[in-house]
């Protein structure tokens, strides 16, 4: 047998051998939702009503040999004369078995996980407030700062320090920083035409 002598005729031989295997009954085409019926068995079983009927609780077991026989017939048996097709074949049942085992066999996917479900509730409207009483809220927020509840905090947490130093203007009217602590020098900020 003499090498392909370009891209198109390796894909002519692929093409062609599918279409050899599927007349001889040796492989199937993949049909989308005939060949992936796993993961809506498992999807449908899942979206059950909660009930606590034993029958549904035990169906599960069932339910997950059937996927495993439909998984396992479709990777052993479709081909496709794409290679990435294939791939994708192999993919989708073989996570179909790994998703199905996990949510039915070693968890249970109905009584382990909780459901989501929306529940509509009526609109109650909160009481706006109005500037008069944000203003007593706020002036009762900055006077309750006092050196009294600055202690209060420190005796809550004993690792809790309130700086000693007081926040000074910086002297340099080049720096754009306003505020400093007595024990620091003040660091310029850069100006727009300056680089480094």
């Amino acid at each position: 047998m003499a090498a392909p002598s370009s891209a198109g005729e390796i894909l002519d031989k692929f093409r062609t051998d599918y279409q050899a295997a599927v007349n001889s009954g040796d492989y199937h085409p993949f049909v989308w939702p005939y060949r992936a019926l796993g993961p809506y068995l498992l999807i449908i079983y899942l979206l059950l009503p909660p009930t606590q009927s034993r029958a549904v609780h035990l169906a599960r077991y069932p339910i997950f040999a059937l996927i495993i026989y439909l998984s396992v017939t479709a990777i052993r048996e479709c081909t496709s004369p794409a290679v990435t097709v294939g791939y994708g074949i192999g993919l989708l049942n073989a996570w179909t078995i790994l998703w199905s085992a996990t949510l039915l066999i070693f968890n249970d996917g109905r009584k382990d996980y909780q459901r989501i479900e929306r529940q509509e509730r009526p609109y109650v409207p909160q009481e706006k407030d109005n500037d008069e009483t944000l203003i007593q809220n706020i002036q009762g927020e900055t006077s309750a700062l006092d050196g009294s509840t600055m202690e209060g905090l420190k005796s809550l947490h004993p690792m809790a320090e309130v700086p000693q130093s007081t926040i000074t203007l910086a002297d340099d009217p080049e720096t754009d920083y306003t505020e400093v602590h007595a024990d620091q020098e003040p660091i310029p900020s850069a100006s727009p035409n300056q680089t480094y």
